[in-house]
């Protein structure tokens, strides 16, 4: 299911570094071709509720179990952050033209976050970027197939998805998102 390449110790090695050095990591071709395509095809069969609350956010969800509830998941996620990793949350997101999320305050948690793109093709001009903000900083991540973030969040971290303008017409994308507490 997680391609090989991100599976050899000298990868992970490198990954965790990575994590522990800025707090994120983003990869790309997260999962083997063939799991992907799979994991394409079944999502087309799921079924969305629309959820909408004007100043937080506007998609749809799937209640929806996962791959990313599995053992051999939560087990990749131990193995990169060095974490005792209990799933607390996880959610099968879809956005299209006018979806959004938007920053709220009073998150003041720190966990680990989770955000895998699945999505056949996708414009920079349709919008629907994940954005990162921290005290400092601010970190835009592009929906791209098969990447997964993986983002320390700290009592300063805010994140939202941006609007998804009218030129992404029918196109739309599915986040898969998790948090993990610490």
């Amino acid at each position: 299911m997680i391609n090989p390449a991100y599976q050899d110790e000298e990868v992970i090695k490198t990954i965790r570094q990575t994590f522990k050095k800025t707090g994120m990591v983003h990869l790309d071709n997260f999962m083997d071709e063939k799991s992907y395509i799979l994991l394409k095809e079944k999502s087309k069969k799921l079924k969305f509720t629309y959820k909408k609350i004007p100043d937080s956010f506007s998609y749809s969800v799937s209640s929806q179990k996962n791959f990313f509830e599995s053992f051999d998941f939560k087990n990749y996620l131990k193995r990169v952050s060095d974490k005792n990793i209990r799933l607390t949350a996880t959610t099968i997101k879809r956005f299209s033209h006018r979806d959004y999320t938007i920053i709220k305050d009073g998150q003041k948690t720190s966990e680990l976050l989770f955000v895998f793109f699945l999505v056949d093709r996708w414009e920079i001009r349709w919008g629907g970027n994940k954005v990162m903000t921290t005290k400092d900083e601010s970190y835009v991540f592009p929906p791209r197939a098969n990447s997964l973030l993986i983002i320390k969040k700290t009592p300063y971290t805010k994140e939202f998805l941006q609007y998804i303008n009218h030129k992404a017409e029918r196109n739309h994308m599915i986040l898969i998102e998790g948090s993990i507490k610490d």
